[in-house]
């Protein structure tokens, strides 16, 4: 009966995946598009199986052909047996902000009347959903400081036919409880396993049905972090308000529901069938569009958000992958946000549209390309070193690159780039010249200069041309070659000069 979890759900897109992941990562997840949808679910109980619900404990389907005909069964959270604890449980997450509503039939007999049963909701991204413990807790919240009750639990609704649910030890008392009240819907609020399951409040209800023939209706709705619970025609518990609770935790972005019940020394049979559920708020979607894509480097982009039904209120939150951009409030169903703000490359841009208190969340992306502006000049990016020797080539070379107007490289420009002298003597000489930019980049390798002296390079390519390198290079000539020295031969011919300057002022003494 479980359902098997896959890392990337069937039916979803890699790029809705990513997305999805995205919006986990910005702490939203959605009701529409690439996150998990309202909820929808209708389950008989009648049958053998029940496709998506996994079964916990005592619970079992009685329509197997032996308890019940194929058919004719129901879902059986305890039989008439002492310290049982049943879970059925509907393990697949739904949007929470959607709401729910849940309608029933229940029956409880066959026993001596305990202790009963709960519809409780979890948080969705609990992988292994458990089953609270025996007796008062109603398979729902823990007891006496020991023994556990569900794994991220959120709520449980309580239908108490031995009063225990409501009283100490079970869960937590903040700031009180009631002592034991037979016959009751009572509401037990967030815990998990030893931790939590506070009492909050109750209202009396006669619970127990003596057979399936007087088995009784039952509809929960829990929207906007308020409770509504309608027994049997009445409405026992109208608008509770989870948000004021006493250590209510927040409501998880998704949830997972569930039945469960109990017996201790006292027993009952527990029965439930005819489940329909559904999201209270009217489900929504947005369209989301930009003004022009792809866009240049500082280019003004405005995306517009169109949510429908255009009756929708609310914002919309604009997304670059989980970064937030800004909100716009929405006005006949349309949100727009306009940026110039967007660096080059592919932004994973998601309008989130955030629900009202009649319509659910959604949302919608789209791949927004930034490129950069046309060529519009040459940079020298590496100049070639400081100083260099004639004849041998730079310990660093030279590299061009080709930007726009506001200086950024412009990857698609393939023009060759030459490499000249534009001052000083000699001969330049690369390994290629002129070079072809890869991704808007001219790299030479090899360049020397054969002249002595400072020069300045010049790069030039189609219309564009760069003078400057700065600072200069300075070129030296190769070490014994350009600057003469004294040797033998020079101190030969120190000796002749001297000697004739002897002979030259003895012609004047004399």
């Amino acid at each position: 009966m479980r359902r098997i979890k896959e890392s990337m759900p069937r039916g979803r897109s890699a790029l809705a995946w990513s997305r999805a992941v995205r919006l986990a990562a910005a702490g939203l997840l959605f009701a529409s598009g690439s996150a998990p949808a309202g909820v929808s679910v209708t389950e008989s109980f009648q049958n053998s199986t029940a496709p998506g619900w996994t079964f916990i404990g005592s619970a079992v389907l009685t329509g197997n052909g032996v308890i019940d005909s194929a058919g004719a069964g129901w879902l059986r959270l305890t039989s008439a047996a002492a310290t049982q604890a049943g879970s059925a449980i509907y393990d697949t997450a739904f949007s929470s902000d959607d709401g729910v509503t849940v309608n029933f039939t229940y029956a409880t007999y066959g026993g001596s009347g305990a202790d009963g049963f709960t519809f409780y909701l979890i948080d969705g991204s609990t992988a292994s959903p458990t089953v609270g413990t025996t007796g008062g807790a109603l398979g729902y919240a823990s007891a006496d400081g020991t023994k556990p009750g569900v794994t991220n639990g959120y709520v449980g609704i309580g239908f108490d036919e031995y009063g225990n649910f409501s009283a100490a030890p079970v869960g937590t008392c903040n700031p009180s409880c009631p002592l034991k009240s037979p016959n009751s819907v009572a509401i037990r609020g967030s815990g998990s396993l030893l931790t939590g399951f506070n009492y909050l409040t109750k209202a009396s209800a006669t619970i127990g049905t003596a057979s399936r023939l007087l088995a009784k209706a039952v509809t929960v709705t829990v929207v906007n972090n308020k409770i509504t619970v309608v027994h049997a025609g009445t409405t026992v518990i109208d608008q509770y308000d989870l948000s004021t609770a006493v250590g209510q935790s927040t409501t998880p972005r998704t949830f997972k529901m569930g039945f469960s019940a109990s017996t201790g020394g006292s027993t009952n049979v527990h029965e439930i069938r005819g489940l329909s559920v559904a999201g209270v708020k009217t489900s929504t979607s947005v369209g989301l569009v930009s003004s022009v894509n792809p866009s240049v480097l500082l280019q003004s982009v405005t995306f517009t958000a169109t949510v429908s039904p255009s009756a929708a209120t609310g914002t919309v939150t604009f997304l670059d992958g989980a970064t937030s951009l800004g909100t716009a409030n929405v006005a006949a169903g349309v949100a727009t946000f306009t940026t110039s703000a967007l660096g080059l490359g592919t932004h994973p841009i998601t309008a989130v549209y955030s629900g009202d208190t009649t319509y659910g969340i959604s949302s919608a992306g789209l791949d927004q390309v930034v490129s950069a502006g046309a060529a519009g000049q040459l940079a020298f990016t590496t100049n070639p070193s400081g100083t260099g020797t004639a004849g041998t080539a730079w310990a660093q070379q030279p590299v061009v690159t080709v930007q726009d107007a506001s200086g950024n490289t412009v990857p698609s420009y393939t023009t060759a780039v030459t490499l000249a002298l534009a001052s000083g003597s000699g001969t330049l000489t690369c390994t290629t010249n002129p070079v072809t930019p890869v991704n808007g980049v001219a790299t030479f390798a090899g360049c020397s200069v054969t002249g002595l002296g400072s020069f300045t390079l010049k790069a030039t390519s189609g219309s564009f041309t760069n003078t400057t390198t700065n600072p200069p290079v300075v070129i030296t000539a190769p070490t014994g070659e350009a600057i003469p020295t004294l040797g033998t031969m020079g101190l030969a011919g120190l000796g002749l000069l001297l000697g004739l300057a002897g002979i030259l002022a003895m012609r004047r003494i004399g």
